[in-house]
């Protein structure tokens, strides 16, 4: 049994470190705009947002890179 939360913290902790993530400042920046807007967008459902730390935004770099193309 306890196989099973290890694979289970394994699998969470391999989710979150195949991602680069980035802030909400960090995504404003690289699409030209302020971090108000870019809350605005996630809480719109314009770009896809995801809650790591407590209330913190944080995005997946891969996501946001293809808002651009």
């Amino acid at each position: 049994m306890n196989n099973s939360s290890e694979d289970n913290s394994q699998s969470s902790k391999s989710f979150f470190e195949n991602f680069k993530w980035l802030t909400t400042k960090e995504v404003a920046e690289y699409l030209g705009t302020t971090p108000k807007q870019i809350r605005k967008w996630a809480y719109q459902g314009k770009i896809k947002a995801y809650k790591l730390l407590g209330k913190s935004l944080r995005f997946k770099s891969t996501e946001i890179k293809l808002l651009i193309l």
